[in-house]
């Protein structure tokens, strides 16, 4: 194997259009291999706040709402400890947490480099967006964007309270300037 194929499979690919996914070389993680919707509803949340720390009541709120829990901290703890395990032993990479926990707050590990979908669209977006593009660029950007979108943002979250797509999930038909 080659350097470049070293570096690829060492990346992290995490698709949120479609059936959400997560990818490192050969090894992947999807819903049907997780058992225990809350472990995935969990890795959801993260991935999809993945931009900012994430408060252990947050999380409480988000995943358990008024449900009774009766120690929902200690649950929230388990629950991050068996995704941690889940992460690790799916996709590799024992020398990098996935989830950090520091401070009373939970953040998705930004050392580690990942593909994700989400925000390659919104860059092509953003390019579609600026008057300064001029139209093969326009085009391609617009050939990004169709190539990455499989289906709707974190689909099977979007019944969820907190889930709320991206702005750039919502484009007008004045948008497409081509």
């Amino acid at each position: 194997m080659n350097k470049i194929q070293k570096k690829e499979n060492c990346i992290l690919e995490i698709r949120t259009f479609g059936d959400f996914s997560l990818r490192r070389g050969e090894n992947s993680l999807s819903g049907d291999k997780i058992r225990g919707k809350q472990i995935w509803a969990l890795l959801e949340y993260i991935i999809g706040n993945r931009h900012r720390e994430i408060s252990m009541e947050g999380l409480i709120q988000a995943l358990w709402k008024n449900d009774g829990t009766d120690d929902p901290a200690n649950a929230l703890k388990n629950l991050a400890y068996r995704l941690r395990t889940v992460l690790k032993q799916s996709l590799g990479s024992d020398e990098q947490e996935y989830i950090i926990y520091t401070h009373g707050v939970y953040v998705w590990n930004d050392a580690i480099a990942c593909r994700i979908d989400a925000d390659e669209v919104e860059e092509a977006y953003k390019q579609c967006k600026s008057p300064d593009t001029g139209k093969e660029d326009l085009l391609r950007a617009y050939k990004r964007i169709l190539s990455l979108y499989k289906g709707n943002f974190m689909p099977h979250a979007s019944f969820k309270e907190w889930i709320t797509p991206p702005l750039w999930c919502i484009i007008s038909e004045s948008t497409w300037k081509l």
